[in-house]
Parts: structure tokens; sequence; C-alpha cells
């Protein structure tokens, strides 16, 4: 099927990132979609381990199992990658009873319609954007897209050191700008899918740019936050 580890990781693992990564960008919520493409993203970059360890010599030659380069390579190198394995296993059995686990069940996982309110001259509106979380089991949030994509940077750069591939990767840049007003009104652009029929699962957090703008809401009355495309 693939030639080399550099062929899998771009047609693989990488590919599924970007699936991933162009369903999360887009104003588009619902059916669970994100989260759904966030976990095949994930089990595609654990997985990646056993495939750098049959295709790399020298991987094989200093480690004894693929096991034993995950536990004494890449989990010192990138702890976080605990959570990816979590993750993975979790979509396969649904709960985990081994130990040292940092999500125990498939229901730690999940995704939110995140509204935040902001202010400019006009007054106050709200922008949209979805935020997939994991719950660990000590109560810490972990945003998925973010681990997601450090996880990408982790293995371009695991690669790019064995010399697998060119090219030194650019670290993730996470920094964001403040959302601009999209309607006159106020709100937020979100196209929700499929709302009707499953509004049971439609989840939100709320948020507030500042305190003061915070303590101002709270003196209105259900603004209109949410614009349906």
């Amino acid at each position: 099927m693939y030639t080399d580890i550099g062929q899998y990781f771009k047609e693989g693992p990488l590919m599924e990132y970007e699936t991933f990564k162009e369903a999360y960008n887009k104003s588009e919520f619902g059916l669970s979609k994100d989260i759904r493409l966030a976990i095949n993203c994930a089990v595609a970059f654990y997985h990646t381990h056993e495939h750098v360890y049959h295709y790399v010599d020298k991987i094989r030659i200093a480690y004894s199992s693929p096991k034993k380069y995950l536990e004494e390579c890449l989990l010192v190198k990138f702890p976080e990658f605990s959570i990816i394995r979590d993750i993975t296993d979790c979509s396969k059995h649904n709960t985990l009873s081994r130990k040292n686990t940092q999500i125990k069940s498939a229901a730690q996982l999940e995704e939110y319609l995140v509204i935040t309110a902001h202010e400019d001259e006009k007054g106050i509106y709200h922008s949209a954007k979805k935020g997939i979380y994991a719950t660990l089991n000590n109560g810490a949030e972990v945003d998925l897209y973010k681990l997601l994509t450090a996880t990408r940077y982790f293995w371009l750069y695991e690669l790019y050191d064995l010399g697998i591939l060119d090219k030194k990767p650019e670290e993730p840049n996470f920094s964001t700008t403040k959302p601009t007003r999209q309607h006159e009104d106020g709100a937020a652009n979100m196209n929700l899918v499929a709302m009707e029929e499953h509004s049971s699962t439609l989840k939100i957090k709320m948020f507030a740019e500042t305190p003061q703008l915070a303590e101002k809401l709270s003196k209105k009355t259900s603004p209109k936050e949410l614009k349906k495309d």
C-alpha cells in the first residue's frame, strides 16, 4: 500500500488532519462531524508509531517493540501523546480499564458551539466558533484542535529528525485576532446542520470578551446571538 514511512504519513495521517482542519474552519456545526473527524485524526496519529517502527531500521534496532518505542521515546519527548492514545482506545472500547489513563471514557470527548460576546462602537455583537474538548480525569479541559495541531508538528519534527523528511517544520501558531462584527444586529454566523432533528445534541458555551462586558450582559435579557444560515 505504501512504499515508505514518508508516503504513509503524508497520504495517511496528514490527510486525516487536513480533512479535520478544513471541516473545523467551516461555519457549520452539527451531527458530531467535527469530533468524529478529530477522533479519526487522533487514531491515525497514534498508529503512526507502529508504522515508523516497521519502516525505520534505527528505531527497530533501538527499541525491541512498537510499545517500547512508544513508552521509552515518544511519550518522553511528547507526554501529551498519552491523550492521543487514550482517545484512540476510547474510540474502540468506549471505556478504559487500564491504569494511568488521562481519559477513561468516550463520554469525556465533547464538541460545543462557543459563542463569545464582544463590543465595538456600535455596541455588543457575537462571534461563534466550534470547540472540541477532552475533559481529563483530573477535570482539566484539553482543546483537541490545539492538541492535534501540536501532534502534527511533533510527528513532522520526529520524521525530520529521523531523516525521513527534508524540511524542518514550523512550530504551530495559536495566536488569534478579535473577530469582527458579521451582522448589523450583532448576530454571529453558524450553519446549524439538522438542528431541528438533533437539537438535543446541541451544546453551547457562552463567554464575554471582558469581565466588564460580562457584567453588562448579565443585566440584559437573552439577546439574539446566532444567525442560522
